[in-house]
């Protein structure tokens, strides 16, 4: 149970995290109450609440298991600056949001 938290939650956060450590939760496979604690460093550079992530191209044999991950209500495919067409997930502004602050909360959507 521990292990796929902490694979799920990595995964989330895409290279967001600059340490990920877990506690607990090294059950056997059977079904337990054991309590699974994190520990999440996030990276210091503006790539940690960057607003889009991008994933493979749609026609990609990754862009299936991209897509059933992060759900059809937040994964589309969107072309880039760069012209590369892409599966991505885009964290929008909040509506009450003034500036540029509200994405110091990406990382947290991003795990929920």
């Amino acid at each position: 149970v521990g292990d796929r938290v902490s694979n799920l939650v990595d995964r989330a956060l895409d290279g967001r995290a600059s340490t990920l450590c877990r506690w607990g939760g090294a059950g056997t496979g059977e079904k337990t109450n054991d309590a699974v604690s994190l520990e999440v460093r996030l990276d210091a550079t503006a790539a940690a609440i960057k607003a889009a992530l991008r994933g493979p191209e749609p026609r990609s044999s990754d862009a299936a298991r991209f897509r059933a991950f992060w759900g059809p209500e937040k994964c589309e495919a969107r072309r880039f600056r760069d012209g590369r067409v892409v599966e991505a997930v885009v964290w929008g502004k909040p509506e009450r949001a003034d500036g540029d602050g509200w994405k110091a909360n990406v990382p947290e959507r991003a795990v929920r």
